[in-house]
Protein backbone atom coordinates (compact mmCIF):
# COMPACT_ATOMS: atom_id res chain seq x y z
CA UNK A 1 0.00 0.00 0.00
CA UNK A 2 1.51 3.55 -1.13
CA UNK A 3 2.08 6.01 1.84
CA UNK A 4 2.42 9.43 1.43
CA UNK A 5 5.83 10.86 -0.33
CA UNK A 6 7.95 12.45 1.65
CA UNK A 7 10.73 14.64 0.88
CA UNK A 8 14.65 13.52 0.31
CA UNK A 9 17.30 16.47 -0.01
CA UNK A 10 20.27 15.42 -2.42
CA UNK A 11 23.63 17.28 -2.59
CA UNK A 12 26.17 16.88 -5.05
CA UNK A 13 30.20 16.61 -3.81
CA UNK A 14 30.75 20.36 -3.53
CA UNK A 15 28.38 21.07 -1.31
CA UNK A 16 25.58 22.83 -3.73
CA UNK A 17 22.28 21.90 -2.80
CA UNK A 18 20.60 19.93 -5.83
CA UNK A 19 16.99 20.20 -6.40
CA UNK A 20 14.42 18.37 -4.10
CA UNK A 21 13.45 14.91 -5.20
CA UNK A 22 10.11 13.41 -4.44
CA UNK A 23 10.53 9.57 -3.14
CA UNK A 24 7.66 7.15 -2.75
CA UNK A 25 8.12 4.45 -0.40
CA UNK A 26 8.15 1.23 -2.16
CA UNK A 27 5.40 -1.24 -2.40
CA UNK A 28 4.45 -4.93 -3.41
CA UNK A 29 2.16 -5.67 -6.51
CA UNK A 30 -0.20 -8.70 -5.58
CA UNK A 31 -1.69 -10.87 -8.83
CA UNK A 32 -4.97 -10.43 -10.69
CA UNK A 33 -7.18 -12.24 -7.71
CA UNK A 34 -5.57 -11.51 -4.88
CA UNK A 35 -7.17 -11.70 -1.65
CA UNK A 36 -5.45 -10.86 1.53
CA UNK A 37 -7.82 -12.94 3.97
CA UNK A 38 -6.35 -16.30 2.12
CA UNK A 39 -2.48 -14.84 2.06
CA UNK A 40 -0.32 -17.62 3.27
CA UNK A 41 2.59 -16.68 5.87
CA UNK A 42 6.01 -17.88 4.85
CA UNK A 43 6.62 -19.77 7.99
CA UNK A 44 7.49 -23.31 8.83
CA UNK A 45 4.47 -23.50 10.86
CA UNK A 46 2.01 -21.74 8.19
CA UNK A 47 -0.83 -24.30 7.08
CA UNK A 48 -0.85 -24.81 3.25
CA UNK A 49 -4.02 -25.76 1.35
CA UNK A 50 -1.84 -28.70 -0.56
CA UNK A 51 0.07 -31.91 0.32
CA UNK A 52 3.24 -33.14 -0.36
CA UNK A 53 3.09 -36.47 -2.08
CA UNK A 54 6.80 -38.11 -3.26
CA UNK A 55 8.20 -34.43 -2.69
CA UNK A 56 5.74 -32.75 -4.99
CA UNK A 57 3.14 -30.34 -4.04
CA UNK A 58 -0.31 -31.17 -4.98
CA UNK A 59 -3.69 -29.78 -4.60
CA UNK A 60 -6.22 -31.65 -2.45
CA UNK A 61 -8.88 -30.16 -4.35
CA UNK A 62 -8.37 -30.59 -8.27
CA UNK A 63 -11.97 -33.09 -8.68
CA UNK A 64 -9.07 -36.15 -9.34
CA UNK A 65 -7.13 -34.22 -12.34
CA UNK A 66 -3.53 -34.90 -12.09
CA UNK A 67 -1.02 -32.54 -12.89
CA UNK A 68 -0.44 -33.73 -16.54
CA UNK A 69 -4.08 -32.84 -17.02
CA UNK A 70 -4.20 -29.96 -15.89
CA UNK A 71 -1.90 -28.27 -17.70
CA UNK A 72 -3.36 -29.82 -20.76
CA UNK A 73 -6.14 -27.90 -20.37
CA UNK A 74 -4.46 -24.86 -19.36
CA UNK A 75 -2.50 -25.16 -22.62
CA UNK A 76 -5.75 -25.30 -24.58
CA UNK A 77 -7.15 -22.41 -23.11
CA UNK A 78 -4.26 -20.11 -23.49
CA UNK A 79 -3.45 -21.36 -26.98
CA UNK A 80 -6.87 -20.70 -27.80
CA UNK A 81 -6.96 -17.35 -26.84
CA UNK A 82 -3.33 -16.59 -28.33
CA UNK A 83 -4.61 -17.51 -31.67
CA UNK A 84 -7.44 -15.00 -31.14
CA UNK A 85 -4.91 -12.10 -30.32
CA UNK A 86 -3.14 -13.00 -33.34
CA UNK A 87 -5.85 -13.27 -35.70
CA UNK A 88 -7.38 -9.68 -34.24
CA UNK A 89 -3.82 -8.65 -34.77
CA UNK A 90 -4.01 -10.37 -38.48
CA UNK A 91 -7.09 -8.40 -39.17
CA UNK A 92 -5.91 -5.21 -38.32
CA UNK A 93 -3.06 -5.18 -40.46
CA UNK A 94 -5.64 -6.45 -43.53
CA UNK A 95 -4.07 -9.66 -43.85
CA UNK A 96 -7.67 -11.41 -42.93
CA UNK A 97 -10.80 -10.04 -43.21
CA UNK A 98 -12.63 -12.11 -40.84
CA UNK A 99 -12.73 -12.67 -37.15
CA UNK A 100 -14.84 -14.40 -34.66
CA UNK A 101 -13.50 -14.49 -31.16
CA UNK A 102 -13.89 -17.45 -28.47
CA UNK A 103 -12.57 -15.50 -26.23
CA UNK A 104 -14.19 -16.36 -22.57
CA UNK A 105 -15.67 -20.04 -23.73
CA UNK A 106 -11.97 -21.41 -22.54
CA UNK A 107 -12.71 -23.30 -20.01
CA UNK A 108 -15.98 -24.89 -20.43
CA UNK A 109 -14.56 -25.64 -24.19
CA UNK A 110 -11.81 -26.88 -22.60
CA UNK A 111 -13.41 -29.41 -20.38
CA UNK A 112 -16.06 -30.58 -23.08
CA UNK A 113 -12.87 -32.02 -24.86
CA UNK A 114 -11.48 -33.58 -22.22
CA UNK A 115 -15.35 -35.46 -21.66
CA UNK A 116 -16.04 -36.53 -24.91
CA UNK A 117 -13.99 -38.54 -27.57
CA UNK A 118 -12.66 -37.04 -30.80
CA UNK A 119 -13.00 -39.27 -33.99
CA UNK A 120 -15.77 -41.63 -31.85
CA UNK A 121 -18.23 -38.81 -31.04
CA UNK A 122 -20.06 -36.57 -33.40
CA UNK A 123 -19.51 -32.71 -33.41
CA UNK A 124 -22.00 -29.85 -34.02
CA UNK A 125 -19.81 -26.85 -32.48
CA UNK A 126 -20.40 -22.93 -33.53
CA UNK A 127 -17.73 -20.52 -34.07
CA UNK A 128 -17.03 -19.71 -30.91
CA UNK A 129 -15.57 -23.37 -29.84
CA UNK A 130 -12.23 -22.31 -30.53
CA UNK A 131 -11.11 -23.95 -27.79
CA UNK A 132 -13.20 -27.66 -28.24
CA UNK A 133 -11.65 -27.98 -31.50
CA UNK A 134 -7.83 -27.10 -30.04
CA UNK A 135 -9.09 -29.95 -27.19
CA UNK A 136 -9.67 -32.40 -29.92
CA UNK A 137 -6.87 -32.03 -32.11
CA UNK A 138 -7.08 -29.25 -34.35
CA UNK A 139 -3.83 -27.09 -34.57
CA UNK A 140 -2.75 -23.78 -34.32
CA UNK A 141 -1.60 -23.95 -37.60
CA UNK A 142 -4.81 -25.36 -39.19
CA UNK A 143 -6.92 -22.58 -37.59
CA UNK A 144 -4.88 -20.13 -39.15
CA UNK A 145 -4.91 -21.78 -42.91
CA UNK A 146 -8.72 -21.12 -42.05
CA UNK A 147 -8.28 -17.73 -41.29
CA UNK A 148 -6.38 -17.03 -44.53
CA UNK A 149 -8.72 -19.21 -46.60
CA UNK A 150 -5.90 -21.38 -47.75
CA UNK A 151 -7.06 -24.63 -49.66
CA UNK A 152 -5.06 -26.93 -47.09
CA UNK A 153 -7.36 -25.66 -44.71
CA UNK A 154 -9.28 -29.15 -42.91
CA UNK A 155 -12.31 -27.00 -42.11
CA UNK A 156 -13.24 -25.98 -45.59
CA UNK A 157 -10.38 -26.02 -47.95
CA UNK A 158 -10.76 -22.06 -47.85
CA UNK A 159 -14.51 -22.23 -48.90
CA UNK A 160 -15.87 -21.32 -45.38
CA UNK A 161 -15.55 -18.32 -43.15
CA UNK A 162 -12.99 -18.67 -40.67
CA UNK A 163 -14.29 -20.28 -37.21
CA UNK A 164 -16.74 -22.54 -38.77
CA UNK A 165 -15.68 -25.50 -38.07
CA UNK A 166 -15.33 -29.08 -39.44
CA UNK A 167 -13.20 -31.62 -39.71
CA UNK A 168 -13.44 -35.21 -41.42
CA UNK A 169 -11.32 -36.94 -38.88
CA UNK A 170 -12.66 -35.69 -35.79
CA UNK A 171 -16.34 -36.28 -36.95
CA UNK A 172 -16.61 -32.58 -36.98
CA UNK A 173 -19.16 -32.28 -40.10
CA UNK A 174 -18.91 -28.91 -41.69
CA UNK A 175 -21.63 -26.06 -40.31
CA UNK A 176 -23.83 -23.15 -41.94
CA UNK A 177 -23.98 -19.53 -41.18
CA UNK A 178 -26.97 -19.88 -40.49
CA UNK A 179 -26.68 -19.62 -36.44
CA UNK A 180 -28.95 -22.37 -34.37
CA UNK A 181 -28.88 -24.53 -37.82
CA UNK A 182 -26.36 -27.21 -35.84
CA UNK A 183 -29.27 -28.08 -33.43
CA UNK A 184 -31.17 -30.22 -36.36
CA UNK A 185 -27.90 -31.18 -37.54
CA UNK A 186 -26.96 -32.78 -34.28
CA UNK A 187 -30.36 -34.63 -33.55
CA UNK A 188 -30.21 -35.83 -37.19
CA UNK A 189 -26.71 -37.61 -36.30
CA UNK A 190 -28.30 -39.00 -33.23
CA UNK A 191 -31.17 -40.26 -34.76
CA UNK A 192 -28.83 -42.08 -37.28
CA UNK A 193 -26.91 -43.79 -35.06
CA UNK A 194 -29.94 -45.21 -32.53
CA UNK A 195 -32.18 -46.07 -35.54
CA UNK A 196 -28.72 -48.27 -36.32
CA UNK A 197 -28.07 -49.69 -32.90
CA UNK A 198 -32.02 -51.20 -33.68
CA UNK A 199 -31.71 -52.36 -37.13
CA UNK A 200 -28.40 -55.01 -37.45
CA UNK A 201 -28.52 -54.46 -41.57
CA UNK A 202 -28.41 -50.35 -40.89
CA UNK A 203 -24.79 -51.07 -38.98
CA UNK A 204 -22.29 -50.77 -41.59
CA UNK A 205 -24.18 -48.18 -43.62
CA UNK A 206 -23.96 -45.56 -40.76
CA UNK A 207 -20.94 -44.18 -41.33
CA UNK A 208 -19.25 -43.64 -37.47
CA UNK A 209 -21.72 -46.01 -35.47
CA UNK A 210 -19.93 -47.64 -33.07
CA UNK A 211 -23.35 -47.90 -30.66
CA UNK A 212 -22.34 -45.63 -27.90
CA UNK A 213 -21.03 -42.64 -29.34
CA UNK A 214 -22.81 -39.39 -28.22
CA UNK A 215 -23.34 -36.13 -29.80
CA UNK A 216 -22.37 -32.88 -29.15
CA UNK A 217 -23.86 -29.56 -30.18
CA UNK A 218 -23.15 -25.70 -28.79
CA UNK A 219 -25.22 -22.43 -29.20
CA UNK A 220 -25.12 -18.99 -28.19
CA UNK A 221 -27.50 -17.63 -25.83
CA UNK A 222 -28.91 -15.56 -28.71
CA UNK A 223 -29.72 -19.11 -30.89
CA UNK A 224 -31.92 -20.06 -28.23
CA UNK A 225 -34.28 -17.74 -29.69
CA UNK A 226 -34.34 -19.78 -33.43
CA UNK A 227 -37.26 -22.26 -33.51
CA UNK A 228 -34.63 -25.16 -34.70
CA UNK A 229 -33.03 -24.95 -31.14
CA UNK A 230 -36.88 -25.93 -29.83
CA UNK A 231 -37.33 -28.31 -32.50
CA UNK A 232 -34.29 -29.71 -31.78
CA UNK A 233 -34.96 -30.09 -28.00
CA UNK A 234 -38.46 -32.23 -28.75
CA UNK A 235 -37.21 -34.59 -31.03
CA UNK A 236 -34.12 -35.26 -28.76
CA UNK A 237 -36.62 -35.77 -25.87
CA UNK A 238 -39.14 -37.60 -27.58
CA UNK A 239 -36.60 -40.03 -28.60
CA UNK A 240 -34.19 -39.82 -26.22
CA UNK A 241 -31.48 -39.10 -28.09
CA UNK A 242 -27.77 -38.79 -26.63
CA UNK A 243 -27.13 -35.62 -28.08
CA UNK A 244 -25.65 -33.12 -24.87
CA UNK A 245 -26.72 -29.41 -25.53
CA UNK A 246 -24.18 -26.44 -24.42
CA UNK A 247 -25.82 -22.89 -24.38
CA UNK A 248 -22.58 -20.89 -24.07
CA UNK A 249 -24.70 -17.27 -22.25
CA UNK A 250 -22.42 -14.18 -23.25
CA UNK A 251 -25.52 -11.56 -21.99
CA UNK A 252 -24.83 -9.75 -24.95
CA UNK A 253 -27.56 -10.54 -27.25
CA UNK A 254 -30.05 -8.02 -25.42
CA UNK A 255 -29.35 -4.44 -26.23
CA UNK A 256 -27.37 -2.91 -23.42
CA UNK A 257 -30.44 -0.89 -22.08
CA UNK A 258 -32.71 -3.76 -21.71
CA UNK A 259 -30.25 -6.09 -19.79
CA UNK A 260 -31.08 -5.27 -16.14
CA UNK A 261 -34.94 -5.81 -17.17
CA UNK A 262 -35.02 -8.73 -19.01
CA UNK A 263 -31.75 -10.91 -18.64
CA UNK A 264 -33.37 -12.73 -15.93
CA UNK A 265 -37.29 -12.62 -16.92
CA UNK A 266 -35.19 -14.21 -20.45
CA UNK A 267 -33.53 -17.11 -17.95
CA UNK A 268 -36.38 -17.73 -16.03
CA UNK A 269 -38.72 -18.51 -18.70
CA UNK A 270 -35.60 -20.47 -20.31
CA UNK A 271 -34.82 -22.60 -17.04
CA UNK A 272 -38.58 -23.35 -16.90
CA UNK A 273 -39.49 -24.37 -20.40
CA UNK A 274 -36.06 -26.82 -20.17
CA UNK A 275 -37.76 -28.36 -16.94
CA UNK A 276 -40.43 -29.01 -18.74
CA UNK A 277 -38.68 -31.31 -21.36
CA UNK A 278 -37.31 -33.31 -18.47
CA UNK A 279 -41.24 -35.03 -18.15
CA UNK A 280 -40.84 -36.92 -21.45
Amino acid sequence: MATSPERVDKRVPGGRRDKEILAEAAKTTEADGFNPDNKMQETAKAETTTATVSGVLKSTDRHGLDEKTLVGLYRTMYMSRRIDDKEIQLKGQNKIFFQISGAGHEAILAAAALALKPAYDWFFPYYRDRALMLGLGMTAQEMLWSAVGAEVDPNSHGRQMPSHWGSVKLNVPSQSSCTGSQSLHSVGAAVAGVRASMVKDLQDKVTGFKGDEVVYMSVGDGSTSEGEWWEALNSACNLKLPVIFLVEDKKIKLPLTLIKKMLWTKKLCFLFLLRTFSSY
